[in-house]
């Protein structure tokens, strides 16, 4: 009968910290807006996908470069070739290549301009595809870059890139593969994350799509899908993989709790290739785990004591 009322007592003691950590509620602290700076440029939208292209075609868009700043600037654009490194896809402005040659294609309607406080200007463009223009990805970059008069004292120099990517008719190659795609198992602290790499082995630029969903492990019902509905259509997450490249990407449940039990799932698709994994992930801070282990290891020798203590008798 000690021995029933002891095991109680030490299953409150494991519950406690479980029960306690879940009733802990963390609020973000307050913060004040920071004052506007004299300069600051931004650009929308910050690219365009131009779809597919045929030879000999003339395509037409825009862009607007806005000043969220306090004070007037001077800005100049020009087109610059655009490619990205290494599987982070960090990017590239001055290496011209083969995926490239659009930029020899682009014109725009001024190359520089003055743009007011709290206002934008519209900057036009013009792609012309010449008739032996080679198929498949092309990219390239409007380079947009702030001129500010002398004595403004602004020492950094702001630009930003307004990047355009598509594919040319002709003979393509649609080829790529999911590398990897993982979830762990055990994770001691949000975020929850999912981490996948997919190749290009084609010659035209593509789109891979990255549903993560986390289901209650108990009940089923779902806590976290980084899909969308729009007009009734589910909306799955999607970035561009680019010919010849490997694309790291990782899928992340920001607001993942502190402790629980969860399914996972992450599906990564490119073309018809689909890869799924479903695991059981388990959240729970390092500490807990440790004052867990701490309790059985006192309730496994108390046990033990007790046995031995009896036998001694």
């Amino acid at each position: 009968m000690k021995n029933i009322k002891l095991s109680h007592r030490l299953l409150s003691l494991l519950v406690l910290p479980v029960a306690f950590l879940a009733g802990v509620s963390l609020f973000s602290q307050p913060t004040s807006a920071a004052d506007l700076p004299d300069y600051r440029l931004q650009i929308s939208p910050s690219q365009a996908d131009l779809g597919q292209l045929k030879p000999g075609s003339t395509y037409t868009g825009a862009f607007a470069v806005q000043n969220t700043g306090t004070k007037p600037y001077k800005f100049t654009a020009e087109v610059v070739p655009y490619s990205v490194s290494d599987t982070d896809y960090d990017p590239l402005f001055d290496f011209p290549s083969d995926y490239t040659q659009l930029t020899e294609w682009v014109t725009f309607s001024s190359e520089s301009d003055t743009v007011q406080p709290n206002s934008s200007v519209e900057v036009n463009y013009t792609v012309k595809v010449p008739k032996n223009a080679p198929a498949g990805n092309q990219n390239a970059a409007i380079a947009v870059t702030m001129d500010v008069e002398p004595g403004s004292g602004v020492n950094t120099l702001q630009r930003v890139a307004f990047i355009m990517f598509s594919n040319v008719e002709g003979t393509t190659t649609k080829k790529g593969s999911v590398t990897s795609n993982k979830v762990p198992g055990f994770v001691f602290s949000a975020p929850l994350k999912a981490t996948s790499t997919v190749r290009n082995d084609g010659n035209v630029y593509l789109p891979a799509t990255y549903l993560l969903e986390v289901r209650n492990f108990f009940n089923n019902s779902l806590e976290y899908s980084n899909s969308t509905y729009q007009d009734g259509k589910e909306v799955i997450p999607n970035y561009v993989i680019f010919p010849d490249t490997n694309r790291y990407t990782e899928t992340i449940w920001e607001d993942a709790p502190s402790i629980g039990i969860f399914k996972v799932k992450s599906v990564v698709k490119i073309f018809d290739e689909e890869s799924v994994v479903e695991k059981t992930v388990i959240i729970c801070p390092l500490w807990l785990i440790i004052v867990i282990v701490l309790f059985i290891g006192l309730a496994v020798f108390w046990i033990i004591s007790r046995i031995i203590g009896r036998r001694n008798r």
